[in-house]
């Protein structure tokens, strides 16, 4: 009966160990970090993801220590003289030494995911990725990312496509939302009036409604200042409120709309777009072409007015020759077709007097 018990202990303290591994690199509140989204090609898009949020991060805060730490060797040689010449004193004990080592390895273990400045933990739902983060400020740090992508109208990444900072993360409960959504909401709304807008999303999670939270959380900014107004189209502030599972992560953007949803990809697009020749618009002035003077370039007004005045000029002199403009283009003169009416005029008067004259010989006849 004692042994049974004592696995029954073991199997149970094993169990918590692994829960407690896995709650550690799986999404929970209390963190805070970045969503990122892509097409079914996650590994690839936690590359971009770590590899563009660090660049970025060693602009504005410096490298990081717990990189620079890891990178360095920790493990120390040891080295063991002769048999002859060991002694109690310098010696170290094996065993001693091991342990040691096994002890530094552990607390290596425990104290590395949260020391990292960028971890990826999993969030529970497909194409959605959590990086749990250290920094201070993660809106800054993406806003700072979106400037330079519209700035350059460069595409940075392939697989990652939006990228939403997240400052704060509680239970996905109606209580404990309006709990943490107090703080972060008089870090924004608490000072002049500014126009807003709550976007909701939900994934893996049937238990919060997306009326109820919207109404609640815009009513909680109008309690702060009475002058604050929502806008749907371009809003000053976003309220980003990200369900997933029972973790609802929230964060208050600006331009939200602007940077197109703080997609990266359409980001860089949209700028191609809006300027597909972009040395025009340096100085930002429309650029007109003015008519030239030279002797080889015309202007369309001038052709006009030679075209009106074509009929007026009767000849041009070429080899000494008067020539008429007309005959030179190969069309029938001026003069050609005046004689042509003449002689029209004429042969319909001749055909005229004779069809009298059968007429008359015929009455004749008669």
């Amino acid at each position: 009966m004692a042994e049974v018990n004592k696995r029954k202990k073991s199997a149970y303290y094993s169990k918590c160990a692994a829960k407690k591994g896995k709650f550690d690199f799986s999404l929970h509140p209390g963190v805070r970090g970045f969503i990122a989204t892509c097409n079914f090609r996650e590994k690839e898009c936690i590359r971009e993801t770590i590899n563009i949020l660090s660049e970025f991060a060693d602009m504005i805060y410096g490298e990081d220590k717990a990189m620079l730490e890891d990178n360095q060797p920790k493990n120390k040689k040891i080295v063991f003289k002769d048999s002859e010449s060991e002694t109690e004193e310098d010696n170290e004990d094996i065993e001693a030494a091991l342990a040691r080592e096994v002890n530094v390895l552990k607390q290596e273990r425990q104290n590395r995911p949260s020391q990292r400045r960028f971890q990826v933990v999993q969030s529970g739902a497909d194409n959605c990725l959590f990086i749990r983060s250290t920094v201070e400020d993660p809106v800054l740090l993406v806003e700072t990312i979106l400037k330079d992508i519209e700035a350059k109208s460069k595409q940075r990444t392939r697989f990652l496509m939006r990228l939403l900072p997240i400052e704060v993360t509680c239970k996905a409960w109606p209580d404990d939302i309006k709990v943490a959504s107090g703080k972060l909401l008089d870090k924004y709304f608490k000072g002049e009036p500014k126009t807003f807008c709550v976007v909701f999303k939900r994934r893996n999670n049937s238990n919060v409604v997306r009326e109820e939270l919207i109404q609640d959380l815009a009513s909680d900014i109008k309690a702060r200042n009475p002058l604050h107004r929502a806008d749907m189209k371009q809003p000053e502030l976003t309220v980003i409120v990200e369900v997933i599972r029972n973790v609802c992560c929230m964060a208050v953007v600006p331009k939200y709309f602007h940077y197109r949803k703080y997609n990266l990809l359409e980001v860089a697009k949209s700028k191609t777009a809006q300027d597909p020749n972009p040395e025009s618009s340096i100085t930002g002035e429309n650029i007109s072409v003015e008519p030239t003077s030279s002797p080889g370039v015309q202007s369309e007004l001038d052709l006009k007015t030679e075209d009106e005045s074509s009929d007026k000029i009767p000849s041009i002199q070429s080899n000494g020759q008067i020539k008429n403009v007309s005959e030179i283009h190969g069309l029938p003169s001026q003069e050609s077709s005046d004689q042509g009416k003449d002689n029209d005029s004429n042969t319909d008067g001749e055909g005229i007097e004779k069809r009298q004259a059968e007429g008359n010989i015929a009455s004749e006849k008669s």
